[in-house]
């Protein structure tokens, strides 16, 4: 009985901090879907934030030289997505890994393998991972 009772203590204590630890990705999460989705609130509605949050967990910013015979995609080449929300601008003239908002790209969220995409004229890589 005691084993069963630590067992069960220690499983509801993990998924206390599993989700103390997920909040602030639903945090920045539920922002880039209000600026992304301003005019579409439905879309930046609770039931897709945890999506939205499992996306941007996937995707990180990196810093990679540029070379010669490179073939990455120019973030200037990536469509904005801009039908709810026509005064958003795009990143690469002041793009800050910080503050990069991947949601408001069309990039490709379900590759099969890491797909970088280049931000142009600069050492940042926008770095996608599969989904496992």
């Amino acid at each position: 009985m005691k084993k069963v009772l630590f067992v069960l203590l220690s499983a509801l204590s993990y998924g206390s901090y599993a989700q103390t630890t997920a909040a602030p990705d639903l945090v920045k999460a539920k922002a880039y879907a209000d600026e992304v989705f301003a005019n579409c609130t439905i879309f930046a509605g609770p039931s897709y934030i945890p999506d939205y949050a499992e996306i941007i967990s996937r995707i990180s910013v990196i810093t990679e030289p540029q070379a010669a015979q490179e073939s990455y995609s120019r973030l200037s080449t990536v469509m904005l997505k801009n039908k709810c929300n026509p005064q958003m601008t795009r990143d690469e003239s002041n793009f800050s890994p910080s503050h990069f908002n991947p949601l408001k790209y069309f990039l490709n969220y379900y590759p099969k393998v890491d797909t970088k995409y280049r931000v142009d004229n600069s050492n940042y890589v926008i770095l996608v991972h599969p989904k496992p």
